[in-house]
C-alpha cells in the first residue's frame, strides 16, 4: 500500500519528507541498510547478498506496493534517506488477520530527534486506518533507547524470547516482546 507523501519537521528543527519507497530507491534503500549495518547491532535488517542486488531490493519494495495492507516507508532529509519503516501482517489468515508490526531504522545521526516518534506514530495511524487492532514488537533486550520509545508510545512487554537471534560469533541476543492494542475499548482494560 503506499503511504501519501508528507512533510514534517523534526524535534531538532529540520525539514524532512516522508513517503512510500518506491523502485527507483532500491539503490538508497541497499546502501541505508550497509551503512545501518555498521551503526548498529539492533538492526533488523541484515546486509545479505540480497539486499545488495538491485532486483531484489526493488522486489522488496514492490511486496509492500502492492500489499493493500503492508507499507514500506522512507524519511527523506534532502537527498539523504535518514530512515526506514515496515508495517507488515502476520498473514492474510483469518486468525492472525487483526495483527501487526511495525519494523523500524533511523540512521544514528538522526537518532533523538524525533523521526522514530514520528514516523512509529504515522504508521500506528496508518493500522488502525487498515483495520488493525494490535500492533507487536520486538526489541533487543539490550537495546534501551527503543525499548524506552516503545513503552512512551503506549506498547506494553508481554514476553521474552530468550536466544532470539544468533550472531555470527556465536553469542545470542534476548528479544523482549511488546504490544499495543489499538482497539480503545481493549486499550481501556489495561
Amino acid at each position: 500500500m503506499l503511504f501519501e507523501p508528507a512533510e514534517y519537521t523534526s524535534a531538532a528543527g529540520f525539514q524532512y519528507t516522508v513517503r512510500s519507497a518506491a523502485p527507483e530507491d532500491a539503490g538508497a534503500i541497499a546502501e541505508f541498510i550497509k551503512v545501518m549495518s555498521t551503526e548498529t547491532e539492533f538492526l533488523p535488517w541484515e546486509y545479505v547478498e540480497g539486499m545488495r542486488c538491485m532486483e531484489y531490493v526493488r522486489g522488496y519494495i514492490d511486496q509492500f506496493s502492492s500489499d493493500p495492507r503492508r507499507m514500506a516507508i522512507t524519511a527523506w532529509k534532502g537527498e539523504d534517506l535518514i530512515a526506514l519503516y515496515e508495517l507488515t501482517n502476520f498473514g492474510n489468515e483469518k486468525p492472525v488477520g487483526h495483527r501487526c508490526i511495525i519494523v523500524p531504522g533511523v540512521r544514528r545521526a538522526y537518532w533523538g530527534t524525533g523521526v522514530a516518534k514520528t514516523l512509529f506514530e504515522a504508521l500506528i495511524s496508518e493500522a488502525i486506518r487498515l483495520g488493525y487492532e494490535q500492533v507487536e514488537g520486538n526489541v533487543d533486550c539490550d537495546n534501551r533507547r527503543s525499548y524506552g520509545l516503545l513503552h512512551k508510545l503506549g506498547y506494553m512487554d508481554y514476553g521474552i524470547c530468550p536466544r532470539h537471534d544468533k550472531l555470527e560469533d556465536g553469542s545470542y541476543h534476548d528479544v523482549c516482546r511488546v504490544i499495543k492494542w489499538l482497539d480503545p475499548e481493549v486499550e481501556k482494560l489495561r
